[in-house]
């Protein structure tokens, strides 16, 4: 039965092709030949994507390949959602104007033709759209500020404070005021705090400060995450420190928006659940209540990392489900127990009305994430399909909510947030809908009721539990082997207990607590989430000790994302067994063919840190920069080295003149490979004559014809790291050309520009 199934996707998929091929040649059966020379490709695909459609789906019927009953919008989505990542990432340099004309040009061939029919209005609105709304947000995202680093004396609106246990503060002003000529006047800056700061300082008041700034960070491996491209998306201009006591200015008024009191409110949250908590758990409980992860220190947050539960962090369906749940289950025990209301009116339905409102207001008071606005949408359908008597769960609400929460804010999609919940949640609901369907045929062929004993319920909420937390493992592997290069593998075991704790002690009283809080009652059910978080955190004490808890892997290409979302899509489309057989054939084998090399050696800051990977000792050697921060971390990440190994030193020789670092390399010459740094001209054409690798001032760049590699300083510091991979020992080298230049390929963050 499986390879019947499984010949009938190869099918399925070779038919597609087929018809792809002949529409481009004939341009489909409808069109004459002489108009078919007029069209160009783009036109033609959607063409023939709108034309067979119906084809498709009698196909599939025809192959015992049942279609998702929302395919058609699960491809709307889709096609939403690959323009936006095209203008966002791929091709971001192009201009806006070039977008809209291949838009409008194959819209106007079809309309010169009269071919246009309903499917191709759709499909060009909402690829209009798509591209409309992802160039507003690239016209939208600022510039970075600064080129070096930069002393300046400013002036700003606190917007976010970030109070961080054994760490600097954080703050995020809004620049009204600054003494130099740097380009951050009226835009936003983060600082880190390390002197002294008023006690009762809020968001909206005005403070002074003397700060440096520092170019904001790129990647810290070649394709790895852009923390400067982050940091812009959220309006953050410039990342700097503080040099002076921060000073409140009492003169000025205090700025007082609606932003500004839903942030106090926050923090006012935040500080009531310190109150009456321990300080770990109340990192984790205002992380759950206020999304303010700041609270939380890093040994806790990188405990539940590697066991599995950080997800019971970040606000996602799980928290918005449960505390919604929660909120609906007593609104309709109290609607239930009022005789008058309960005759009159469907309890049931009150208690959605209502418990949709808090969700509203947890909502707010999370702080609006793409997980947290994905599940708040997917609840609203869930509720509105309870006024309306629908089923609850489906394909039809996720799609709805990529294609929302991508409206709101297209540069969602190139976030880590958005990829796993997405990715998880569509896993769930998939293996929802099949399992659904099973049960709903098993009870028709049923006569009798089916009854469960208390032992039989019990294990089948285990089992599902354990079920529900496979899928959604397996569903975000990809996603998070690519952005980590981690997965936890005691995660099944961890979430099976944590869970129903979750579930029945601590999102329960969180949602009392909130509530309490709201209408100004003192918030005791405090103590019982306390409790739920002390036996959740001592069960992460117990799991971390176990050896090999944690899988790391090398890092992989970044076309390893848009393969796995076309997986979901594919998946999601054939739906029931076919869906799920797609998808644990596919997934497996991109990870599989996917895989990347990483480099053998990362330069970074302007080729001042330089490291590379040493086979067999499996450690890393660094020159350059500051040890046992989060750079030397990344970096051993990044090559699979246990975080516990010590870095070696490279061995460097400098002067005023330039710095020679000698890396081994195991060619048949068995010479070491010369990375120079020069400062002058004239070292600089001497490293050049020498054919080792020459980093220098970019002016110096016409002047070393000779070198093996030239890398331009500035290049570096903009769009670097920069990777390179040496050939090895056994790679077909001529004997008679033993000393041949090692360096294969090399792999910039950012491509360069065209000069």
């Amino acid at each position: 039965m499986e390879k019947h199934r499984i010949r009938s996707l190869i099918r399925l998929v070779s038919y597609v092709f087929a018809e792809y091929k002949s529409g481009v040649s004939n341009c489909g059966a409808s069109l004459s030949p002489s108009k078919c020379g007029s069209q160009n490709k783009f036109t033609k695909s959607v063409y023939i994507f709108s034309s067979h459609t119906h084809r498709l789906s009698r196909l599939a019927e025809a192959q015992n390949i049942k279609l998702h009953e929302d395919w058609r919008l699960l491809g709307l989505t889709s096609l939403f959602a690959t323009i936006i990542l095209l203008r966002l990432y791929y091709v971001a340099s192009w201009p806006s104007w070039w977008w809209y004309l291949f838009s409008v040009i194959p819209l106007y061939l079809l309309w010169y033709f009269k071919k246009i029919t309903l499917q191709h209005n759709l499909l060009f609105a909402v690829a209009f759209l798509a591209l409309t709304t992802a160039s507003y947000r690239m016209e939208t995202v600022p510039k970075s500020a600064i080129e070096r680093e930069t002393f300046a004396s400013i002036i700003g609106i606190v917007k976010r404070l970030e109070l961080r246990p054994n760490k600097p503060t954080r703050l995020t002003l809004h620049v009204t005021n600054i003494d130099n000529k740097t380009p951050i006047l009226n835009a936003d800056i983060q600082l880190y705090v390390r002197t002294q700061i008023p006690e009762k300082l809020k968001a909206g008041d005005t403070v002074s400060t003397l700060a440096v700034f520092n170019p904001m960070n790129g990647p810290i491996v070649p394709g790895g995450f852009n923390f400067a491209q982050y940091s812009l998306l959220n309006n953050i201009v410039a990342q700097g420190f503080t040099v002076s006591k921060v000073q409140k200015i009492a003169t000025m008024p205090r700025e007082y928006n609606f932003q500004v009191w839903l942030e106090n409110f926050r923090t006012n949250i935040a500080q009531q659940i310190s109150k009456h908590m321990e300080p770990i758990n109340a990192g984790i409980a205002v992380s759950l209540i206020t999304g303010q992860r700041h609270y939380l220190d890093s040994e806790t947050n990188a405990d539940l990392r590697d066991t599995g539960l950080s997800h019971l962090l970040a606000i996602s369906g799980l928290h918005m489900g449960l505390l919604t749940a929660a909120a609906f289950a007593l609104f309709e025990l109290a609607f239930a127990s009022i005789s008058v209301v309960a005759l009159r009116y469907s309890p049931k339905k009150l208690a959605a009305i209502l418990s949709w409102m808090f969700a509203c207001i947890y909502l707010m008071v999370s702080g609006g994430s793409t997980a947290t606005i994905r599940a708040f949408i997917m609840v609203s359908v869930a509720i509105l399909a309870v006024l309306t008597d629908r089923r609850v769960v489906s394909l039809r609400s996720v799609a709805l909510a990529a294609f929302i929460v991508l409206l709101i804010d297209p540069a969602a999609l190139l976030s880590v947030s958005f990829h796993m919940s997405f990715a998880a949640t569509t896993a769930l609901v998939l293996a929802f809908e099949h399992i659904d369907a099973i049960r709903r045929d098993k009870r028709r062929t049923q006569k009798t009721a089916n009854t469960r004993s208390l032992f039989r319920t019990t294990i089948f909420y285990i089992l599902a539990t354990a079920g529900t937390t496979l899928i959604a493992q397996i569903a975000v592997a990809p996603f998070a082997l690519y952005h980590f290069q981690a997965l936890s593998l005691v995660g099944l075991l961890t979430n099976i207990i944590a869970i129903p704790i979750m579930a029945f002690i601590v999102m329960p009283a969180a949602f009392l607590s909130l509530l309490f809080i709201l209408i100004g009652i003192e918030p005791f059910p405090l103590i019982i989430m306390e409790y739920g978080l002390e036996v959740i955190l001592y069960l992460v004490q117990y799991v971390r000790g176990i050896s090999e808890g944690v899988f790391y892997s090398l890092p992989y290409h970044s076309i390893l994302l848009p393969a796995s979302g076309v997986c979901i899509v594919i998946s999601c489309v054939m739906s029931g067994r076919n869906g799920l057989l797609f998808w644990s054939i596919s997934v497996p084998l991109a990870l599989v063919l996917l895989a990347a090399e990483p480099a053998d050696i990362l330069i970074d800051n302007g080729g001042t840190v330089i490291a590379y990977h040493i086979d067999d000792e499996q450690s890393i050697a660094i020159v350059g920069g500051r040890r046992g921060g989060f750079r030397d971390e990344a970096w051993k990440n990044y090559w699979g080295v246990d975080p516990e190994i010590a870095v070696r030193k490279i061995d460097q020789k400098c002067d005023t003149r330039a710095c020679l670092i000698n890396i081994p390399h195991n060619n048949l010459s068995g010479s070491p490979l010369k990375i120079i740094r020069s400062n002058t001209l004239e070292t600089t054409r001497v490293a050049c004559s020498a054919g080792a690798v020459v980093i220098a001032s970019y002016r110096h760049k016409n002047y070393c014809r000779e070198a093996g590699l030239f890398l331009a300083a500035e290049d570096i510091k903009r769009y670097g790291p920069v990777g390179l991979w040496l050939q090895k020992a056994n790679n077909n080298i001529s004997p008679d050309n033993q000393d041949v230049w090692p360096i294969l390929k090399v792999r910039w963050s950012t491509p360069l520009p065209v000069r």
